[in-house]
């Protein structure tokens, strides 16, 4: 097993948050289910943990700091920013391009509200690093993903295939 202190979710299903919930019982877990199934977010912590929702354009961020007072190894206060960005197209919405871009936008809002913040920006951005959101973030962040697997000469693993127990193609999550 692993030692996990924190762990961020997207996608997040009742009977998933309730096995999270026994290894971690702190923080805010909203699962899913039905047509929002894929709405469930929730950051889930061994230690007590203040998570507040930051709002964005369809579906809001989860945000918690981890307290150097209560995380001593940390250098100083970061703040985890769990997201879960709108998929570029849908197909029972034709306002999800708006959406996503008007999220983009407002996760940059924040990022730049507090520039000099230590963070960790997780989740599922639903875009390649070709795509305009993921090159918007990242002007403002990097890439550990990038930066991990570039120390090992290698490259990051893809995250997304077109079906279930496809082969993965794309790298969506970061």
């Amino acid at each position: 097993g692993r030692d996990i202190d924190v762990a961020c979710f997207q996608e997040l299903g009742p009977s998933q948050a309730e096995a999270v919930r026994d290894l971690l019982p702190h923080g805010a877990m909203e699962p899913g289910s039905g047509r929002t199934r894929h709405h469930g977010m929730g950051i889930a912590s061994r230690e007590p943990l203040e998570v507040r929702k930051l709002p964005l354009d369809g579906r809001s961020a989860f945000l918690a700091k981890l307290p150097v007072e209560q995380w001593p190894e940390l250098d100083g206060h970061i703040e985890l920013l769990n997201v879960h960005v709108m998929v570029p197209v849908a197909r029972r919405s034709l306002r999800a391009p708006m959406q996503r871009r008007r999220q983009v936008r407002q996760l940059l809002e924040h990022l730049d509200a507090t520039p000099e913040q230590a963070r960790l920006l997780l989740g599922d951005l639903n875009s390649t690093p070709l795509w305009p959101a993921y090159r918007a973030l990242t002007s403002r962040l990097r890439d550990l993903h990038v930066e991990h697997a570039a120390g090992s000469g290698g490259k990051p693993r893809p995250t997304f295939g077109f079906w279930p127990g496809a082969p993965r193609w794309l790298r969506l999550d970061h």
